[in-house]
């Protein structure tokens, strides 16, 4: 688990992949692969944007509904 965005969803991730669950029934929302090279190593919010890093990437995620 990397945390929860400030409206409570669920942020998971595994080696190179990052999932989004509703914080209401635990469904899931949204998955997608780790787009980097290498393996996503870890991951961190910061405010409403979700930092991911991995061997060699960086991926910054705004994590509001609106985007």
């Amino acid at each position: 688990m990397l945390g929860l965005t400030p409206d409570g969803t669920l942020v998971a991730r595994s080696s190179d992949s990052v999932s989004l669950f509703s914080p209401s029934d635990g469904e899931p929302l949204g998955h997608f692969a780790w787009p980097g090279g290498g393996y996503l190593r870890t991951g961190h919010r910061v405010g409403d944007t979700l930092r991911l890093l991995g061997d060699e990437d960086e991926l910054r995620i705004r994590l509001s509904p609106s985007h």
